[in-house]
């Protein structure tokens, strides 16, 4: 819980990445706040399933898959034609909450834009209702401030491109309570046009160069910094349990 007028506190929350290192940062944020909170370690069910349930692939580099929440169709026309230039595949995934957002406002399409691409036999859209593992697996995941940034990585093992050009809503260049949102673990960054021109190229040949070992370092990272991996939900109905118990 926190006021919901604290603005500044708000916007930490929503730029915080999930699991250990967001642990302190939270603690930092309520205790600032005077709040008394504690944070549990539960870890992630979705994770788990996730990881239970799909078999571990080799990173394969089958296209690019842009999946951006806060930067605008407009602003990534320049790095899609790029790429389709390079004879690269291109599938684009409208984010969830940009759609249900200019549905409830009645903007019209906010893709418009990108439509100059549909001629391109290595442009497609993606409307599929869930964002399936594979296609993740298949793709280098271009996005900025959506949860994909660390779900991705973590699930399927391979490091995302975060696009975003600093804005005062986003900076990828600027920490919130003393944690960045970037993790150089998960994650190559571009903020502008011609950094994302040499991190994307960069990324492909390092995952046909040294994709396993990638991989492989991935794997340990997770290992070690998502609590409670791979028995989560257990871990949760025994703290729901407790927690009965003592009422």
């Amino acid at each position: 819980y926190y006021h919901p007028q604290d603005r500044e506190a708000l916007e930490a929350l929503k730029q915080i990445p999930g699991f250990s290192a967001a642990l302190k940062a939270f603690m930092k944020i309520f205790n600032e706040l005077e709040l008394e909170i504690e944070v549990c370690k539960s870890g992630s069910p979705r994770l788990d399933y996730k990881i239970q349930t799909k078999k571990m692939h080799q990173s394969l580099i089958e296209q690019y898959l842009f999946i951006p929440r806060l930067m605008k169709a407009e602003e990534l026309k320049g790095a899609i034609s790029f790429l389709l230039q390079k004879g690269k595949k291109v599938i684009f995934r409208p984010h969830p909450a940009l759609k249900n957002y200019t549905k409830y406002m009645k903007n019209g399409n906010p893709y418009n834009v990108l439509e100059e691409f549909r001629n391109n036999p290595n442009f497609s859209f993606d409307f599929s209702s869930t964002l399936s593992y594979e296609l993740l697996v298949e793709s280098i995941v271009v996005t900025d401030n959506s949860s994909v940034s660390y779900s991705t990585p973590l699930s399927v093992c391979k490091p995302v491109i975060l696009y975003a050009f600093p804005k005062k809503e986003f900076d990828l260049r600027k920490k919130n309570f003393g944690v960045s949102f970037f993790n150089p673990i998960l994650h190559r960054v571009a903020l502008d046009l011609e950094g994302f021109k040499q991190e994307v190229l960069k990324l492909e040949e390092d995952l046909k160069n040294s994709g396993n070992q990638i991989l492989e370092e991935l794997k340990q990272y997770r290992n070690s910094q998502v609590y409670n991996l791979g028995y989560s939900s257990k871990w949760l109905a025994n703290f729901l349990e407790k927690l009965l118990k003592k009422d």
